[in-house]
């Protein structure tokens, strides 16, 4: 990855937590998140992972529900139907 790309991550049980995790510790900036839906918390709960990134959920879960609220998440509606 470098500065300034955009990465899906994927929902569900494939969600790349490790990825993540490296990614938040990583030195790179300004990286776009799309994500459908998340069912992982820890996610969330690690702000680092926002600071210089910025991430939109187009469903907002239970998990994401507070970090969507204080404007941490970026809320894209979606129909998928």
């Amino acid at each position: 990855f470098k500065n300034g790309d955009s990465i899906f991550i994927h929902s569900g049980a494939a969600e790349p937590y490790v990825l993540l995790q490296m990614l938040s510790e990583s030195n790179l900036v300004d990286l776009d998140f799309y994500q459908l839906y998340s069912i992982r918390n820890s996610n969330f709960s690690k702000e680092k992972l926002f600071e210089n990134h910025n991430y939109r959920n187009f469903f907002v879960s239970e998990e994401s529900k507070s970090a969507t609220h204080k404007g941490i998440v970026d809320y894209v509606p979606i129909n998928l139907s």
